[in-house]
Formats: structure tokens, C-alpha cells, sequence
């Protein structure tokens, strides 16, 4: 909350999810701080891989080089790491150390003994439908999501199935996998030298002595003073709790961004066809005495 006004403070966290790459347009919805808003993987990896350059953006890409006959035919210019301005370099770092948590002693307890070496959040959705961990090493930046990739489908992966217990294990694989074979295991890297004089580090965690840039507000809102108006608080009579409930939300926020709520329920189209739609004209019987085995072995792991 910021000068009184709890919407400032969701404004300044759309415009860093903004500027991060991780929404186009934030939805500007309480909730949204939570996460109640669709991503992809691939923006959240970049998301992470700034906090573990402490605000450094890298840009995301999938070739390096392309070859033909031993030629050179396609290289990737280097590029240099963008400066994010929506907060300073000392809450990166500070992100950075709070990251290392979860690992350390919260939902990705399970790999306890890489604490210090890695850090990252696990993550599940409403109905356990998703399930993510998504953290870095000093030098890898991984993002694991488990889930059905059809906005057709709404199905539970299963109440027990969260993202400790389905993305960290694979996860897992990965970053011990980068030990042995890209890097050898070294732990974290500490705060980059131009902030060292503005933080603290006391057990671990990381304070702020004294304060950094100002940050940036979500850029692309019209009327954003009006759309403002629109979310009441408990001046105005509206307890929060029953804002959020369906018929609440409906009749106090219908405000000029929520874009979320044109889309809702439109087909996802990852290609020329729906993975199900193919799955469905090529049905495959499966013998239940293949699965249980399976099945077995992942209730005794779990």
C-alpha cells in the first residue's frame, strides 16, 4: 500500500510484472499479486533469470548458431543484459536470498541438501490443474510446469499432486544433471559489487540499509485515476471478502484492462490442432496391467 492507496501498490506490482515480460497486460485485480493471472513458461523463465542477475534481464531465445556443410550459415548477435527500472538492484538481490527459502526449509524441502546452491519457488493452482517449480543456479535458470496443455481439458492432476510433489522432482533431475555435466556445484553468488554498501546480510537474509530507485506503475491502463475509483475498499462499505465472490466482482470492477475476462473460455490453439482433438481421433487402448505397476511406484515415492 503506498500514499493510503492499496490500488498504487497493485500498480507498481503490474508494471514490474509488465517491464519483467511476464504479463503484456497485468490484470488489475487484487488477487494478481498472488498470481491469479495465465503466464507461460518461457516468461517466467526469463523472470527468474533477472532476479539471479539481481534486475539484469536477459533475452530469451531458442538458436545460437546454425551450420550447413560446416559452414556458419546463422549466427545469434550477442546481446547485451537490459536494466530493469521498475525496482533496484538491492530488492533483486533481496528476492534472490528469499528464493533460496523455500529450498532451505519450505515447499522444495525435499532438496534440502542443494540449499545454498539453489533457489526457487514451487507453485500449484486452483484444483492442483498446474504444477510448477521454477528457480536458478549461479549459472542455470529452469522452469518446470506439469499440466494439461488445452484450456479444453479442465482437469485435476489429483489433490495430492502439487508442485513439491510433480515439478520439483523433474526439476531435480535437471539440476543435478547441470552439476555433472555443464558446471560443477558452487554456491550462490553473493550481492554484485555496486550494492554491496546498501544492503546487510545477516543470517542469511538480506536488508536494505538505505533506499534505491523509484519504481515504475503499470504503463498501459486508460483513465487509470477512474478504473481506480472502481475498486472499493472498506471505506466505501465493501468488506473484502465479499469482493471477490462472483456476483461482488461483477457489479465493482469492471474496470477498462480485464482483458482475462474477454478471452475466458476461448479456444487454446497451440498449433493446427488441440494435442486432445489429435489424441481423440487416434484413440490408444491402454492395458491396465502396464499402468499399475506404474502407479504403485508412484504412490510409494510420494
Amino acid at each position: 500500500e503506498m500514499a493510503g492507496k492499496p490500488t498504487a501498490g497493485l500498480d507498481l506490482i503490474r508494471g514490474l510484472t509488465q517491464e519483467l515480460g511476464i504479463y503484456e497486460k497485468p490484470i488489475r485485480f487484487f488477487p494478481f499479486v498472488l498470481g491469479a493471472q495465465e503466464t507461460r513458461v518461457l516468461d517466467i523463465a526469463v523472470a527468474y533469470a533477472t532476479i539471479a542477475n539481481s534486475g539484469l534481464k536477459p533475452t530469451a531465445h531458442f538458436i545460437d548458431t546454425i551450420e550447413s556443410g560446416g559452414n556458419v550459415v546463422y549466427q545469434r548477435p550477442r546481446f547485451s543484459l537490459e536494466s530493469v527500472q521498475s525496482a533496484d538492484r538491492v530488492a533483486f538481490f533481496q528476492m534472490k536470498k528469499i528464493l533460496e527459502g523455500p529450498v532451505m526449509r519450505g515447499t522444495a524441502v525435499k532438496i534440502k541438501d542443494l540449499g545454498g546452491f539453489v533457489a526457487g519457488k514451487t507453485g500449484t493452482s486452483n484444483s492442483n490443474r498446474d504444477a510448477w517449480f521454477a528457480g536458478f543456479t549461479n549459472d542455470l535458470t529452469f522452469v518446470v510446469w506439469v499440466g494439461y496443455d488445452s484450456r479444453k481439458v479442465q482437469s485435476s492432476l489429483g489433490g495430492a499432486f502439487t508442485g513439491g510433489r510433480l515439478a520439483l522432482p523433474i526439476a531435480e533431475k535437471i539440476i543435478r544433471g547441470s552439476f555433472d555435466i555443464y558446471k560443477d556445484k558452487e554456491k550462490l553468488d553473493g550481492p554484485p559489487d555496486e550494492i554491496k554498501g546498501l544492503i546487510d546480510l545477516v543470517n542469511g537474509d538480506a536488508f536494505r540499509l538505505r533506499s534505491g530507485v523509484a519504481p515504475m506503475v503499470y504503463q498501459d491502463t486508460q483513465n487509470l485515476q477512474q478504473s481506480a475509483e472502481n475498486i472499493p475498499s472498506e471505506e466505501d462499505g465493501v468488506e473484502p471478502a465479499n469482493f471477490y465472490n462472483d456476483s461482488d466482482f461483477q457489479q465493482h470492477a469492471s474496470l477498462p484492462d480485464r482483458v482475462w475476462q474477454e478471452n475466458q473460455g476461448a479456444a487454446y490453439e497451440p498449433g493446427a490442432d488441440d494435442v486432445y482433438d489429435i489424441w481423440r481421433k487416434n484413440p490408444r487402448r491402454v492395458d491396465n496391467s502396464f499402468l499399475q505397476p506404474f502407479l504403485s511406484r508412484t504412490n510409494d515415492s510420494l
